[in-house]
C-alpha cells in the first residue's frame, strides 16, 4: 500500500510533530517556573503561542499539499488499474474467464 519512502516521510513528519509538541510543553513549564513576573510570563507565552500557531499553519499547508499529491497518485493508480483490467477483458473476447474454462471443458 505504501512504499518505503512514503513510510519514511510519514515517520519523519510524526517525529517532527512530536518534537515540536514536546518543545512547546517544555517551554511552557519553564516559563511557569521562572522567577519573572506574571505579566512578563503572559507576554512571553503569548509570543510563543503566536510562533507555534504560525508554524502550525506552515505544517497545515504542507499537509494539504501532500494530501493532494497522494490523491493524484491514487487516482492515477486507479486509472492505470482500470485500463489494465479493460485490456485483459478485451483480450478474452469479452468473455469472463469462467465462461472460457467451460468452453475448454466441452472440447
Amino acid at each position: 500500500m505504501y512504499n518505503d519512502s512514503e513510510i519514511q516521510q510519514r515517520t519523519a513528519a510524526n517525529s517532527m510533530l512530536t518534537f515540536l509538541l514536546g518543545a512547546a510543553v517544555g517551554a511552557s513549564v519553564m516559563l511557569l517556573c521562572s522567577p519573572a513576573s506574571g505579566k512578563e510570563v503572559r507576554s512571553t507565552i503569548a509570543e510563543k503561542a503566536t510562533e507555534i500557531k504560525d508554524r502550525a499553519g506552515e505544517w497545515t499547508g504542507h499537509a494539504v499539499d501532500k494530501a493532494a499529491e497522494w490523491k493524484d497518485k491514487a487516482m492515477e493508480t486507479a486509472h492505470d488499474t482500470l485500463e489494465r483490467a479493460a485490456d485483459s477483458f478485451n483480450r478474452t473476447d469479452g468473455k469472463h474467464p469462467a465462461d472460457r474454462s467451460k468452453e475448454f471443458a466441452k472440447a
